[in-house]
C-alpha cells in the first residue's frame, strides 16, 4: 500500500465538513443556478466545454503527468496545472450547477489521479520545480476538492486532502526560507502563496492544528507582496501581465478568506490602487493595456476586476467590461456577479498625468478615447529576480488613431536580439550596443530624476546611465558617462493638438561613435521616410475593406483554398496579415496550413488584437518554415484551428528575409477560390486613416532607414558623432500642411526649441544638465499682436511724453 494512501486512510472524516465553501455554499446554489440559467452566453459555453470533456477519448485521467518529458522540470508543473484547472473548474462547476453525475464522476477521476500522480517535490513535477508551477497545480486540486467533494468517496477525499497539505507545506516552507528568490516581489508569491492559502481554507476541518497557522502565513506573505511588489499608486514592478497572473490566485484566496470571516485582504491600500494603475495603462480607445516589460497588448480577462467591483470599485467594473473580461466563459464571472455600476476614468476624475514612483513609470494622456493621446516613459529600479528588460527610458506613444511608438512585448530571455534587450525598444544603440543584458531573473536599473505636471504640459527626466553601464548582476554594458532622456508632453489648446518632444543627452568619452535611435511602430502602419522625418500612417481595418474569420461561437472546421502559381522551384514561406479576437486572444490566434495534399501544419500566429503580419513558423521558432515546392500550380489551404482567428491577406515568397511590402505572390483572403463554413467573409466600411509625423531636429547629420524587428517595422536614425544630442518631435494626428516651423538653439547648458504654429508660438527650454524641470511658454498670435501693439504704444508714449507733454500719454494709458 502506498505511503500516500496509508496517510490518507488515517485521516478520519471531520464531523460536519461541508463543501462547497470557498466561493459559494450549498445554501447559495439555488440563486447561482438561476443566474446561470438566465445567462445566454457564458453558461452555455461552460456547459459545452464540459460536454466536450465527457466525450470518449477527450480526457485520459490515467495519462496525467505523462508526455512532458522534454519540458524542463522547473516549469513542467505549469502545463499540468493549467490543463487541470480548465478541466476541473469546468467539470466541477457543471456538476454543481446541474447535479449531473457524469460531470462529477469524470472530474473526480481526474482529480484523484492528479493527486496521486503529481506530488509537489517528486517526478514528474519535482524536485526543484518553480513555486508558480506548484501554485498552478494546487489551484486546480483545491477547486476540485471543493466542487467535486460530493462525487468522491471518503477515502478519495482523504487522498486529495493529503495532496493539498503536501503542496501547502512545500510552498510555505520554501516561502519562509531567508533567501527564497521569489519572495517578496515576484508574481509567484501571489500564484503559489495565494493557492496555498485557498487550499488551507479548503482543508481546515481536516488539519485543525496546522491550517490556522498556514492561513495566517499566507495572509502575511500576501500583504507583504502587495506592499513590496506594488507601489503606492498600484503599479506592479513586473508589468500588467504578471500583475494579472499573480493577482488571480491571490484574489481567489482573498475571496475565500473574507467568506470564512477570518479577515479581508481587499482592505489593502495597494490593492485599492491597482485599477487606477490599469486605467492609466489602457491604450486610448482600445481594450488592451500597454505592453511594457514582459507583457503583451491584451486586456485582463480573469475575473479579478469583477471581484474588486464586488467591493464597490466602479472603475474596476468599467475596466472589466471594457477589456473583454465580461465575455469570458469563466465560472467566476457567474459566481462573482454583482450590481456595481461602471465608472469610466474620466468620470472617476483620474489625473491626466501620473508618476508611479516604485515602478519608475510616468504616463501622460489627454483622455481615454480613440482620438486622445497617451505618452509613457519608464525608467525604474530592478527588483531582485523579477521580470525585467533592458528598456530604461523606453517611450511609448498611442492614440490619435494609431499605435505610433510601440513596445515589442514579452521577451524573458537573454538572447542578444531578444525582446528583453535594448534592440527591441525605442532607445539608442551606441556602436551597436545597448543597455546591459536583461531577462530571466536579471535586469537593469533606471531612475526618474524629475517629474512635473502643469496645466499646459507635463515633463519627465529619465536616467538610464547605470542601465547602459552594467546590469544589476554587475555584467558590463557600454562605458558611458551619461544617458538622460527628457520628455515633454504638451496638452492640446488654441487649435494645436497634443504633441511631444524627446531629447536624449548622451555623453560617452568625448570621441566619435555611431549612434542609432531605434523607433518601433505597429505592424499595420505604412511608413514614409525622408531625410530628417518619418511619416507613419495607420489605416484601420482590413486591406481591401474585407477579411475572413471563423466566428467565436462557431463549431466545426472551415477552410480557405488558394490556387497558387509559383515561378520557380524553392523553399517557400507563407506570411499572413492576421488578428486575434477578444476576449481571449491567446485562444483565437492559430490556423492549420496545408500545401496540396500534405499534412496540415499547426501555425500559432501573432497574438495581436490589431492587424499584424506574421510568418508561418514552428511553435516558439523565430524563422519561417520553408516549404519545399516546385515551380507551377499548387493549392494552399488555410483551415480553422481556433475560432476567432481572422485572416486579411496572404503573401508567399521564397525570400528568407522577406518583409511586408516587398515582392511576393499575394492574395486578399476574401479572394480565396473557396470559402468553407464556418469561415466567412466579413466586409467593413473603409476606416479613416490617421497619421503621425516624427521629426528629428538634432543632430543635423542623420541617416534614416527602414527595417523590421520580428513582426513589426523598426526605423533607425543613425548619426556618427561625438556625444550627440538627439531631439525629435512626435506630432500625432498632424497633417503635412499643419506642422509647425521650428527653430533650435543650443549651448552647453540648455536647449531651446521654438515651434511656430498657425495660431500660437511655443517655446521649450530644457536644462541639459538636468538641474531643473523644463520651461514651457506659449503665446497665441492674438497675444503676440497685443504685445507688439503695447510695445509700439510704449515707444510712442516715451517719445511724445518727453517731447510734447503728458496729455497724450494719459490718453494712451487709458
Amino acid at each position: 500500500m502506498s505511503t500516500l494512501l496509508v496517510a490518507a486512510l488515517l485521516l478520519a472524516t471531520p464531523a460536519g465538513e461541508r463543501h462547497p465553501i470557498l466561493h459559494f455554499s450549498a445554501r447559495e446554489l439555488p440563486a447561482l443556478r438561476a443566474r446561470c440559467e438566465a445567462d445566454a452566453i457564458r453558461w452555455p459555453r461552460i456547459l459545452e466545454s464540459a460536454d466536450s470533456l465527457t466525450k470518449p477519448g477527450a480526457v485520459s485521467p490515467g495519462g496525467i503527468g505523462a508526455g512532458r518529458d522534454d519540458t524542463p522540470v522547473v516549469v513542467r508543473g505549469h502545463f499540468f496545472g493549467r490543463v487541470l484547472t480548465e478541466q476541473l473548474e469546468t467539470l466541477g462547476f457543471a456538476y454543481q450547477i446541474t447535479g449531473e453525475g457524469r460531470y462529477g464522476d469524470l472530474g473526480a477521476r481526474i482529480l484523484i489521479e492528479a493527486a496521486r500522480r503529481l506530488p509537489p517535490d517528486a517526478p514528474p513535477v519535482g524536485p526543484g520545480s518553480y513555486a508558480g508551477a506548484r501554485g498552478d497545480i494546487l489551484r486546480a486540486l483545491t477547486t476540485g476538492y471543493d466542487w467535486l467533494f460530493g462525487a468522491m468517496s471518503e477515502s478519495e477525499r482523504a487522498v486529495v486532502a493529503h495532496a493539498l497539505a503536501a503542496y501547502i507545506r512545500s510552498i510555505l516552507d520554501e516561502a519562509e526560507r531567508p533567501n527564497t528568490w521569489w519572495v517578496p516581489y515576484h508574481n509567484f508569491t501571489g500564484v503559489a502563496v495565494g493557492a496555498a492559502g485557498r487550499a488551507a481554507l479548503a482543508v481546515e476541518a481536516r488539519f485543525p492544528q496546522e491550517a490556522p497557522r498556514w492561513i495566517a502565513q499566507v495572509e502575511r506573505l500576501t500583504r507583504r507582496w502587495l506592499e513590496k511588489g506594488f507601489d503606492e499608486k498600484g503599479a506592479y514592478c513586473e508589468g500588467v501581465l504578471y500583475a494579472a497572473y499573480g493577482l488571480e490566485n491571490a484574489t481567489l484566496f482573498a475571496d475565500a478568506l473574507q467568506r470564512s470571516g477570518k479577515g479581508s485582504l481587499f482592505d489593502s491600500p495597494r490593492w485599492k490602487q491597482i485599477p487606477r494603475f490599469l486605467a492609466h495603462s489602457l491604450l486610448p480607445g482600445e481594450p488592451v493595456y500597454d505592453a511594457l516589460n514582459d507583457s503583451g497588448y491584451s486586456g485582463i480577462h480573469r475575473a479579478t476586476l469583477l471581484r474588486l467591483a464586488g467591493e464597490g470599485d466602479r472603475l474596476a467594473r468599467w475596466l472589466w467590461e471594457s477589456t473583454g473580461g465580461s465575455a469570458v466563459a469563466s465560472p467566476y464571472n457567474l459566481i462573482w456577479a454583482n450590481d456595481t455600476p461602471p465608472m469610466s476614468p474620466a468620470e472617476a476624475a483620474l489625473p491626466w498625468a501620473e508618476h508611479f514612483p516604485g515602478r519608475g513609470l510616468v504616463i501622460f494622456r489627454t483622455g481615454w478615447g480613440r482620438e486622445d493621446l497617451m505618452l509613457s516613459l519608464e525608467s525604474g529600479p530592478f527588483y531582485r529576480v523579477t521580470h525585467n528588460q533592458a528598456d530604461k527610458c523606453q517611450v511609448t506613444c498611442y492614440g490619435a488613431g494609431g499605435r505610433w511608438l510601440i513596445d515589442s512585448g514579452y521577451g524573458n530571455t537573454r538572447e542578444p536580439d531578444g525582446a528583453a534587450q535594448t534592440v527591441a525598444h525605442n532607445l539608442v544603440l551606441i556602436d551597436g550596443k545597448g543597455q546591459a543584458f536583461s531577462g530571466t531573473g536579471t535586469g537593469t536599473n533606471g531612475r526618474i530624476l524629475l517629474f512635473e505636471a502643469r496645466q499646459t504640459h507635463g515633463y519627465v527626466l529619465g536616467d538610464a546611465t547605470q542601465a547602459y553601464q552594467r546590469n544589476a548582476s554587475g555584467h558590463p554594458g557600454v562605458a558611458l558617462e551619461q544617458a538622460h532622456r527628457h520628455a515633454l508632453f504638451v496638452r492640446p489648446g488654441d487649435g494645436v493638438p497634443a504633441y511631444a518632444l524627446l531629447a536624449d543627452v548622451l555623453r560617452v568619452d568625448g570621441k566619435p561613435h555611431t549612434f542609432d535611435w531605434l523607433l518601433h511602430t505597429a505592424a499595420s502602419n505604412e511608413i514614409d521616410a525622408g531625410a530628417r522625418a518619418v511619416r507613419l500612417r495607420a489605416t484601420p481595418g482590413a486591406s481591401g475593406a474585407a477579411y475572413v474569420e471563423t466566428p467565436l461561437a462557431s463549431k466545426g472546421q472551415g477552410s480557405l483554398l488558394f490556387e497558387v502559381q509559383l515561378p520557380r522551384d524553392g523553399r517557400y514561406r507563407v506570411w499572413a496579415r492576421v488578428r486575434a479576437s477578444l476576449p481571449e486572444p491567446a485562444k483565437s490566434d492559430s490556423f492549420f496550413v496545408r500545401w496540396d495534399d500534405g499534412k496540415p501544419f499547426a501555425w500559432h500566429a501573432p497574438t495581436s488584437t490589431e492587424w499584424a503580419w506574421g510568418a508561418v513558423t514552428e511553435l516558439g521558432a523565430k524563422t519561417p518554415v520553408g516549404f519545399p515546392l516546385s515551380a507551377g500550380r499548387h493549392r494552399l489551404t488555410i483551415l480553422t484551428r481556433e475560432p476567432g482567428a481572422a485572416l486579411d491577406r496572404i503573401a508567399i515568397t521564397d525570400a528568407p528575409d522577406w518583409a511586408p511590402g516587398a515582392d511576393a505572390v499575394e492574395f486578399e483572403a476574401e479572394a480565396a477560390g473557396a470559402v468553407v463554413a464556418p469561415m466567412r467573409v466579413v466586409r467593413e466600411a473603409p476606416g479613416k486613416s490617421a497619421e503621425c509625423l516624427i521629426r528629428w531636429l538634432l543632430p543635423e547629420e542623420l541617416q534614416i532607414s527602414k527595417g523590421t524587428y520580428r513582426d513589426h517595422p523598426r526605423i533607425q536614425a543613425r548619426a556618427s558623432a561625438t556625444d550627440p544630442l538627439f531631439v525629435l518631435l512626435l506630432l500625432p494626428g498632424m497633417k503635412e500642411e499643419a506642422q509647425p516651423e521650428t527653430a533650435v538653439r543650443q549651448d552647453a547648458m540648455q536647449l531651446q526649441v521654438t515651434l511656430k504654429w498657425p495660431a500660437r508660438i511655443d517655446t521649450i527650454t530644457l536644462a541639459l544638465d538636468g538641474s531643473r524641470t523644463a520651461l514651457f511658454g506659449r503665446q497665441t498670435r492674438q497675444q503676440l499682436g497685443l504685445e507688439a501693439r503695447r510695445r509700439r504704444l510704449a515707444q510712442a508714449h516715451n517719445r511724445f511724453g518727453i517731447e510734447g507733454g503728458m496729455g497724450y500719454c494719459d490718453g494712451i494709458s487709458r
